[in-house]
């Protein structure tokens, strides 16, 4: 099940709350923040935040063979060719019970190289079934997305620094609940944090300059 538009618009509600505007009646009112949500959402924002973590609601496990149709020339024996759906690998086996792990494979262009003709993932999906599919989406992963719309929304309707800043610790603080909560769900435990969480020891981007939006946040 796709995102519909009735619930595409409630996530941009819930975004426009934590911005602090007054909500849409529709997702084509002409706003200038109905614009900027809609440029986040068509930049990804969703997939963004499934690659943040290890978010059981979307794990998917699939068994891989070897693509003859794939020439390896040299290095690993054997080509897979990764999913569309793929965002962030949570663990390879070449057991479907996953144990022991399986970490002896390259990865390069959309493929992996591996010295074995058949493999198990655990993968983060963006399918419809798995992490598109917003009536499986736990509470606290909506308000993440929310946030996380908004402060990509927010540059050019909030012009005060303070204002984006504590737009930004809203991100922090609702990814962290939504990972937390996410975990104790089940045994898998999350890697260390990416380079969302780790740049800064929390921060969103390295640097303020580094939004996309930078010119309109001073």
């Amino acid at each position: 099940m796709a995102i519909s538009n009735a619930d595409k618009l409630a996530l941009f509600n819930g975004a426009i709350r934590v911005i602090g505007e007054s909500t849409l009646a529709n997702l084509t009112e002409s706003r200038e923040i109905q614009r900027q949500l809609s440029q986040a959402w068509d930049d990804g924002a969703v997939k963004f935040c499934l690659e943040q973590a290890q978010w059981k609601f979307a794990l998917c496990i699939s068994q891989f063979e070897a693509d003859p149709d794939l020439d390896v020339q040299f290095g690993r024996q054997y080509a897979f060719t990764i999913p569309d759906d793929l965002v962030r690998v949570s663990r390879v086996s070449l057991d479907e019970r996953f144990d022991p792990p399986y970490n002896d494979y390259m990865v390069a262009n959309q493929i992996w190289y591996a010295d074995v003709d058949s493999m198990y993932v655990e993968y983060v999906s963006s399918g419809d079934t798995f992490g598109m599919n917003y009536s499986i989406w736990p509470p606290s992963f909506k308000k993440f997305v929310q946030a996380y719309l908004a402060f990509e929304a927010a540059p050019t309707v909030v012009k005060d620094e303070k204002r984006m800043d504590a737009l930004e610790a809203k991100v922090r603080r609702r990814l962290q609940v939504a990972r937390s909560i996410s975990a104790q769900q089940g045994p898998t435990q999350f890697p260390p944090d990416g380079s969302w969480v780790s740049s800064r020891g929390y921060g969103i981007y390295n640097s303020r300059r580094d939004h996309p939006n930078r010119n309109s946040l001073y």
